[in-house]
């Protein structure tokens, strides 16, 4: 008919991303405002919202498990190298001795290399950042069906397309990932890396030196103001 030929939906969405306790900031949607939102406060709350949906939250603790376990191995591998100078400087062990010890410490090195491949494999069924891909696209959705006729006029459809595919994908999804290998694997193998360190030095004949230590807390500093600069 004349009339009946458009149909508007709209879904009731009052609450505020990514919790409420940030209404009294976002509530008009002030530039000035929001910026005086505290990063650490808006990352929190979003990680707490990521980890409502339950197979982010199981998938993520099966990527810092799988953190850890990459990072012992790195810790492993270093050892097994000492122990592999040990051996062939060692007067008082046989050839034979020496050999078989060798072989030992190549496999090893070459076993928990499986255990690697296999959760890097596994790795793309845990759903971590699909599963909040998802989740936000739905949230960004039902916030854009709340707005009234005339807000939603304001919003060019290609934008909120983008929004959904692109900017969720690449801001949200990709920086919690890069966040969880960031804290849970490079920072805690380093606190592994530093523990090694001193433990080999306080073992060592010539006693513990902090030389070692000293280049593997700076080394991430070094690589920081790199990337920074």
């Amino acid at each position: 008919g004349k009339y009946l030929h458009t149909a508007t939906v709209k879904v009731i969405n009052t609450t505020t991303f990514p919790n409420n306790r940030l209404q009294l900031w976002v509530a008009g949607g002030h530039r000035e405002k929001l910026e005086e939102i505290s990063p650490f406060r808006l990352v929190n709350d979003f990680i707490m919202l990521s980890w409502r949906n339950p197979v982010c939250r199981l998938g993520s603790i099966k990527v810092i498990l799988s953190c850890q376990y990459q990072s012992l191995c790195a810790v492993l591998n270093i050892f097994i190298i000492l122990w592999v100078v040990r051996t062939i400087n060692d007067p008082d062990l046989s050839e034979v001795e020496k050999s078989d010890n060798l072989k030992f410490y190549g496999i090893l090195w070459a076993l928990p290399f499986l255990g690697i491949h296999l959760l890097n494999y596994k790795a793309n069924y845990w759903k971590v950042a699909g599963s909040i891909k998802k989740q936000y696209q739905v949230l960004l959705l039902k916030k854009f069906l709340n707005y009234a006729a005339t807000s939603r006029s304001q919003i060019q459809t290609e934008q909120l397309l983008m929004g959904m595919v692109r900017d969720v994908s690449s801001s949200v999804v990709d920086g919690y990932v890069a966040a969880l290998n960031l804290v849970f694997g490079t920072i805690f193998k380093i606190g592994y890396l530093v523990t090694a360190t001193i433990y080999i030095g306080m073992t060592a004949p010539t006693g513990l030196k902090m030389v070692p230590i000293i280049a593997v807390l700076t080394l991430p500093l070094f690589i920081g103001v790199f990337l920074w600069a």
